[in-house]
């Protein structure tokens, strides 16, 4: 139904929390914050600004110390052989760091994207 409205030109206001929900039926996105509009971005460049959460698991324990020094990396946690952090920068650098470890090797990663809410709080955190 929005899609038809959509396509008949009507502006559709959405609120949402889920970035997979936005995307499927969104353009655009405007974030309020103090009952100012701040931005108006399409989803894919919101979704590049996003900060994912990457877990990295090692055949042994990482030292947390490898990792901090990467731009877009924060609250980096190690458990075990288990580096979970935010993360917003190059994939590629964080990759390289983890694969070229001198005596670890990296066994699994996995990596989640922020919702829309994670997106909308770095707006709050920053000034925009």
């Amino acid at each position: 139904m929005m899609k038809e409205a959509v396509a008949d030109g009507a502006t559709i206001f959405l609120s949402s929390h889920t970035l997979s929900e936005v995307q499927r039926v969104a353009d655009r996105v405007g974030i309020i914050r103090s009952g100012h509009l701040v931005t108006v971005e399409g989803v894919q460049q919101l979704r590049s600004k996003a900060i994912r959460r990457v877990d990295l698991y090692f055949d042994g324990a990482p030292d947390a110390s490898l990792f901090e020094p990467i731009d877009g990396v924060r609250e980096v946690e190690v458990r075990n052989h288990h580096v979970s952090l935010s993360f917003d920068g190059q994939m590629e650098e964080l990759l390289r760091v983890a694969t070229n470890s001198q005596s670890l090797t990296l066994t699994d990663i996995n990596s989640q994207e922020a919702d829309l809410e994670e997106i909308f709080l770095t707006y709050y955190r920053e000034e925009v």
